[in-house]
């Protein structure tokens, strides 16, 4: 039985849970109706609101934009115009690479600090200098995506696909990168500090430069990569395989490399490596 504005808003100040489980269980085509409800005194960072109507409805626009919200119908949307406006940069980028290429074009991108974009389909987006600070991208696809000076610092990447992607001076500094994949991607002079990557994919990506000090990536694979100057020190690479890569003065001080395989990798002039691998204090 379909809920009525009021019933969802409600539902909505009950528990965040139990409206995600009911947007889940929508026949397909089916939008939730909050239409004309009143949601600012409600906590709903973390509702989806994907092909939810919102039309009419008056929200707290900073918690609103932390929401998922594919889909989601804002005619007559009260916010304040500063969140509206970043509610109409995350309409576009819920309508794929293109549109939002076109649309930076002719506007420069607000900050998007906190969205909610998982499962996003972006491959080839310009996302150039976009701050993504402390977002959610899990699942998305940004294959092939520009992504030059984007700051992702505490993001979270679980699954997200970056291949091919030029990552050129972004941040990922605290980030979530759970089996993401970097494959043949371009990340030159990165921050990765302290950013936790386990299972993640750089096969063949091309890494120069950066700082992955303290960065945290036990079954990550780097087959095949090539690593230029990157900064690994008191980082945890175990369990690691790095079979076929290339490593030109990367420096291991204090790194973690128990378990992992660096059969056919070239290492040239990387501080203390063999202190690493022998365990040598």
């Amino acid at each position: 039985m379909l809920k009525t504005p009021s019933d969802l808003a409600a539902l909505i100040r009950h528990e965040v849970g139990a409206f995600n489980r009911y947007v889940a269980g929508l026949p397909a085509g089916v939008r939730a109706d909050l239409s004309g409800a009143d949601l600012r005194p409600a906590h709903i960072e973390g509702c989806n609101l994907s092909n939810t109507n919102l039309s009419r409805c008056k929200a707290e626009g900073s918690v609103l934009v932390r929401c998922r919200l594919q889909g989601f119908r804002s005619e007559g949307l009260e916010v304040d115009d500063f969140q509206k406006e970043i509610l109409d940069q995350i309409f576009v980028l819920w309508q794929g690479a293109a549109a939002w290429n076109d649309f930076r074009s002719i506007r420069r991108p607000a900050i998007l600090a906190g969205v909610d974009l998982s499962g996003a389909k972006l491959a080839g987006a310009d996302l150039t200098e976009v701050v993504l600070t402390l977002a959610r991208l899990d699942g998305a696809d940004l294959s092939g995506s520009t992504l030059m000076k984007t700051d992702l610092t505490g993001a979270s990447l679980r699954g997200t696909q970056f291949g091919n992607a030029n990552l050129t001076f972004a941040k990922f500094k605290e980030a979530s990168l759970q089996e993401a994949d970097f494959s043949r991607a371009h990340l030159e002079f990165v921050n990765l500090q302290s950013a936790d990557f386990p299972g993640a994919s750089f096969e063949g990506a091309k890494i120069e430069g950066g700082d992955w000090t303290r960065g945290a990536g036990p079954r990550a694979r780097f087959d095949g990569a090539t690593l230029d100057g990157v900064v690994l020190n008191f980082a945890d690479l175990s369990g690691r395989s790095f079979r076929g890569a290339r490593m030109t003065g990367c420096n291991f001080i204090d790194t973690n490399v128990s378990g992992a395989d660096f059969s056919g990798a070239e290492l040239i002039e990387c501080t203390d490596f063999a202190t690493v691998q022998t365990g040598a204090a």
